[in-house]
């Protein structure tokens, strides 16, 4: 019962995990294309 309980604390913080690495990630590929728009435009 204890093994259950620790499971699903450990799916829970994998979640979170991968939910703010994708927030990042997508924040980070935002700013890519930002760049990259202004560096096409100035061309």
């Amino acid at each position: 019962m204890a093994s259950a309980k620790k499971n699903t604390h450990q799916d829970h913080s994998a979640k979170g995990t991968i939910a703010s690495v994708s927030i990042v990630a997508i924040v980070i590929v935002l700013m890519w294309i930002g760049v990259f728009s202004l560096y096409m435009a100035r061309i």
